[in-house]
């Protein structure tokens, strides 16, 4: 069902209501899912959104985590932005950390993580952007942590087509991952890797521990 308000603040914030606000009420649902029933995160972790967009996600986490809990991380602004918003319309008044970048330097925010998230993100990264994304992650996890993502599995692209995401971020189109390149990163990084049960709409959901 389209989530109305959330495309009317989407067309005041000047944003294209595309299929990222048209689902957008579905992929909220099944994030948060993943994050309370299969994570157990609790009020007191650390979480890193990556790939946090306009907070599909964080809209419904920031409220029920404690202050400075909640860290996300997109390369696109004007989603950031549209985040701010739609928290200060639903007077959500918790401190939270976002950061606009292309990077995926975590260790700006300073921070060691209980857990990381990505939905839908690895799949738009090339092979080198995704071992610099573990590369990272191990520098800024805590021992024991976990990283969450959904990916589809299969053929590994060796060229991703980018296009410009609303015409203005370059981004790759997604494509399947050879479930073997995350074996090889967890084995160089001595990570734990592993599938989990759970049933996703269109991907697998995996964990790697830190």
């Amino acid at each position: 069902m389209i989530n109305k308000r959330i495309l009317d603040l989407a067309v005041e914030s000047n944003l294209v209501p595309s299929l990222y606000f048209l689902e957008w009420d579905t992929s909220s649902e099944i994030q948060f899912r993943i994050v309370t029933q299969v994570m157990k995160l609790k009020k007191n972790h650390t979480f890193l959104d990556i790939g946090c967009g306009g907070l599909r996600l964080g809209h419904l986490l920031i409220p029920i985590l404690n202050d400075n809990k909640y860290f996300g991380i997109d390369t696109f602004l004007p989603y950031l932005n549209f985040g701010k918003k739609l928290l200060k319309k639903d007077k959500i008044f918790k401190k939270y950390k976002l950061y606009h970048s292309e990077k995926l330097d975590f260790d700006y925010f300073k921070i060691k993580f209980d857990f990381a998230f990505a939905h839908s993100v690895l799949g738009h990264l090339s092979k080198g952007q995704v071992i610099k994304l573990f590369n990272n992650l191990k520098k800024n996890m805590k021992k024991n942590g976990y990283f969450y993502a959904t990916i589809n599995f299969g053929w590994w692209s060796q060229q991703n087509i980018g296009f410009l995401y609303e015409g203005i971020t370059p981004m790759n189109h997604p494509v399947f991952k050879d479930i073997n390149v995350y074996k090889k990163i967890s084995e160089e990084l001595n990570l734990t890797f592993e599938e989990v049960d759970f049933k996703h709409p269109s991907q697998k959901l995996v964990r790697f521990k830190f």
